[in-house]
């Protein structure tokens, strides 16, 4: 009788419910505090870096495109090989992953603040005219513009510089047809601080396949 009393279960009185809740909400309360902490400290290290990871990928992918441009196309007329002016360009390049001939356009939407990249998989006697595939490749862009050069270098100064760029050209047109390079200027925000705002300035050398 007396070993069952001393292994008999005893129930929690009140007191020690309103302790156990009392601990367990200062544990709540602290893990909470810690959380906010470390959330404000990753938001402080992370403010402002959005533009330039943004124009990281931008240029990444332009640089890409612009590696292998196709100078000439094959046919019986002429062919347009390089257009462009200060919001869009569009030119013909070589797939580097696949080998395909691509057409490729670069377009500024002032509207939705976005830079898209169209292309479509043409041939040597067809021109990119239908565009099939359209893909938003930078958000938040505030300002967006295209300069093409030609003439000579000289270091890295190049003699002439236009906002628009002639797309016809004879077959095998001479090296020369094309821009021997084009600066890419954007203006970029972050989303999460308006207030952020980043300029950006790359130049792109031409390189023909």
């Amino acid at each position: 009788m007396f070993a069952q009393k001393m292994f008999a279960q005893r129930a929690f009185s009140l007191f020690e419910l309103v302790v156990s809740l009392a601990l367990l909400v200062i544990l709540l309360v602290a893990l909470s505090t810690i959380f906010t902490a470390g959330m404000g400290i990753y938001r402080h290290h992370d403010r402002g870096l959005f533009p330039y990871k943004e124009v990281r990928n931008i240029f990444t992918l332009i640089e890409s495109d612009l590696s292998s441009v196709v100078p000439s196309i094959v046919g019986g007329t002429p062919s347009e090989l390089f257009q462009g002016n200060v919001d869009r360009c569009r030119f013909i390049t070589i797939d580097p992953t696949t080998h395909d001939t691509l057409g490729i356009r670069y377009f500024y939407n002032p509207d939705a603040h976005t830079l898209e990249r169209h292309s479509t998989i043409t041939d040597s006697s067809t021109l990119p005219i239908d565009f099939t595939n359209i893909d938003i490749i930078g958000e938040s862009i505030a300002a967006f513009s295209i300069t093409y050069y030609s003439g000579h270098f000289s270091g890295l100064h190049l003699t002439t510089s236009r906002t628009t760029w002639p797309s016809i050209a004879p077959i095998d047109a001479a090296r020369s047809e094309m821009p021997k390079a084009i600066a890419i200027s954007l203006t970029i925000i972050d989303p999460l601080y308006p207030d952020i705002q980043e300029n950006f300035t790359r130049l792109f050398t031409i390189e023909s396949r």
